[in-house]
């Protein structure tokens, strides 16, 4: 038996894309082989009450920089002997840095970074970075889920490439249907909008990366062409007041619409006829991925992995990021062409029932979690 400890700053919601990825790895992980523990740095109202597969321990640090950190480190480590952690895999900004430090002070033998973002600069600051790269030494392996942040993570780490694995995001397929009028109605007129709107949508955090701003003001240039078109943005986050001030000053506040963080994503999609992704930075996009499982239209910023996710025409649009033009373009061809939204909304559904296989995921990650202690145990691993 092989005993893994997760180790993320929290879980705020089970929606969001490393959280939903990581409580789907503890809720499939083969119980005859592996004991997965979820260790969070801080408790959350959802880890109060949420449904995770596993026993969870929560750390309840506060600042790194106090007696509370040492207190913390003297804790886990009590925890990694009491359970005979095998490995700790480290998720988050966070407990990417204290998960790592602490397993090695534990002696923990197979320490396993991930990396799912784009954008070192936005993530971490240059200490941060600093203290990554000096990390390398006791980290065994990193896993990325794409090959952009593989790049990144060898590029910016110094991390060399034998020591990166790229294992993708996992989806439900089955939990994706494709949507009926019927219910792309009901969800239209929840949002305020007529059953036959047109909506341009996309699921994002409501946070810098996302570029929702970009959108905003694509919104009130559409909107002069094809005045019938509407807008919704289905998330949360701190640009919030930020967003609804842009859509009141572009009297947009009947056409731009945010609802708050979707409970059902699969549900939700089916009010959304072209589904967008305007990010300065992904890694391996799961909005991009839900999208595609729905079978919708979709026009995407040419960064980070959503080429290789919209890796020909035929799934979709990928567009030059920030560039204004192209994503006007890109809106109005498919407003203009029932048929070709659906051609391709019909494409990048086939393509992500091929692709987008929890299976192969599992897969993937229990092969790489038994060869490396099986490395370690025979000394090859240090």
């Amino acid at each position: 038996m092989i005993n893994i400890a997760f180790v993320i700053d929290t879980i705020e919601s089970p929606y969001a894309g490393t959280e939903k990825q990581l409580l789907g790895i503890l809720r499939r992980l083969d119980r005859t082989r592996f004991r997965p523990h979820l260790v969070c740095l801080r408790n959350s109202d959802w880890l109060k009450t949420g449904d995770v597969d596993c026993e969870i321990t929560v750390m309840e640090l506060g600042s790194f920089f106090s007696f509370e950190f040492l207190r913390c480190r003297r804790r886990f480590a009590r925890f990694c002997r009491e359970q005979k952690v095998d490995i700790v895999q480290t998720f988050f900004r966070d407990g990417n840095l204290a998960g790592t430090l602490w397993a090695h002070k534990a002696r923990v033998g197979v320490i396993i970074a991930s990396r799912r973002n784009i954008g070192s600069g936005y993530w971490h600051n240059r200490r941060e970075i600093a203290i990554i790269r000096y990390l390398k030494r006791y980290t065994t392996h990193y896993v990325t889920n794409s090959d952009a942040a593989a790049e990144e993570t060898s590029r910016v780490e110094g991390v060399e490439s034998s020591r990166i694995t790229v294992i993708g995001n996992g989806l439900d397929i089955d939990t994706y249907p494709l949507p009926d009028s019927q219910q792309a109605a009901e969800i239209k007129r929840s949002w305020g909008f007529t059953d036959d709107t047109p909506i341009i949508g996309a699921v994002a955090n409501l946070r810098p990366v996302k570029n929702l701003p970009f959108l905003v003001r694509a919104a009130a240039r559409i909107v002069k062409q094809r005045p019938e078109v509407g807008f919704v943005a289905l998330g949360e986050g701190d640009q919030r007041a930020e967003l609804q001030k842009m859509i009141d000053e572009n009297n947009l506040t009947d056409k731009f619409v945010l609802p708050g963080r979707s409970d059902n994503v699969a549900r939700d999609l089916a009010g959304i006829d072209i589904a967008v992704l305007c990010s300065h930075r992904e890694s391996l996009s799961n909005s991009l991925m839900e999208y595609m499982a729905t079978g919708r239209a979709i026009i995407a910023s040419d960064v980070g992995g959503n080429r290789e996710l919209i890796s020909s025409d035929d799934l979709g649009f990928v567009y030059p990021a920030d560039d204004e033009a192209a994503f006007d373009r890109c809106v109005l061809r498919l407003l203009e062409d029932d048929e070709l939204r659906s051609r391709k909304g019909q494409a990048a559904r086939a393509e992500a029932c091929r692709r987008f296989s929890f299976d192969t995921v599992m897969g993937q990650l229990e092969a790489l979690y038994e060869s490396l202690v099986t490395d370690h145990r025979r000394g090859q691993v240090s």
